[in-house]
């Protein structure tokens, strides 16, 4: 991983180039020191291996929640586009014809329509791609930790490995547990977010179409049916 890379070019550094004082001039590290960087190099593994999991919690939080105020801002638009056309139905004479100002004005709003339903449908998607690709991704992360995991366990029941090896297995095996609990969690909350998205965009894709349906028939006959008019209400108010 990137934090056991860091970790070693950081050990190697403290090993390679120690401090420099008085008689240390000329002298290779000493086994204290070494063991000194080593612990140093784990603990420093451990909490850049911390920060990258913090951020990528961050990183996939911010993304859903844009997600989410998009969503929330589609189905406004679909509500206020529902309640215009309510709006021409009330005060309309329904044996005249449609003002031409009046019919550009629908024209204009059915044509905002059929892009956002494009879009969400775009955006199904999109959720279904990265679904499947975080699902990979995640399963290889977990396979890979899971196997680095298992030996580390099996060294650790080793007789022939010093204190000092055997706490390093300790810390070790430690941030691979962390890291495999992040990750398996993390594969959970991605797959209820991934039904949530999918639940809300196949729901607002509805709304969408059955107010695309009452524009079509307005601009067609100059009036809606009871039936359509009904569901028009339904979809003219955020849920």
């Amino acid at each position: 991983s990137a934090a056991r890379n860091v970790a070693s070019s950081f050990c190697v550094g403290v090993i390679a180039f120690p401090p420099r004082g008085p008689g240390n001039e000329g002298k290779s590290p000493s086994s204290e020191m070494v063991g000194a960087a080593l612990r140093l190099a784990v603990l420093f593994a451990g909490l850049v291996s911390g920060l990258a999991l913090h951020l990528g919690d961050v990183e996939r939080r911010s993304e859903l929640r844009l997600e989410r105020e998009e969503l929330v801002s589609a189905e406004a638009l679909v509500a206020t586009a529902g309640r215009r056309l309510q709006a021409v139905i009330e005060t309309r004479n329904s044996t005249a014809a449609l003002a031409p100002n009046v019919t550009t004005a629908l024209e204009k709003e059915q044509e905002s329509l059929q892009d956002l339903f494009g879009h969400l449908k775009g955006n199904i998607a999109k959720y279904n791609r990265r679904e499947e690709e975080g699902k990979k991704k995640h399963q290889e992360m977990i396979d890979r930790l899971q196997e680095r995991l298992k030996h580390d366990q099996e060294e650790l029941q080793s007789s022939n490995i010093s204190a000092f090896e055997h706490e390093m297995l300790v810390n070790r095996t430690r941030m691979e547990e962390n890291e495999l609990k992040y990750w398996s969690r993390g594969r959970e909350l991605q797959h209820g977010v991934f039904h949530s998205n999918l639940k809300m965009t196949h729901g607002l894709m509805s709304k969408v179409k059955t107010v695309m349906q009452a524009y079509e028939e307005m601009l067609a006959k100059g009036k809606i049916s009871p039936e359509l008019g009904k569901a028009l209400k339904s979809a003219s108010y955020k849920s």
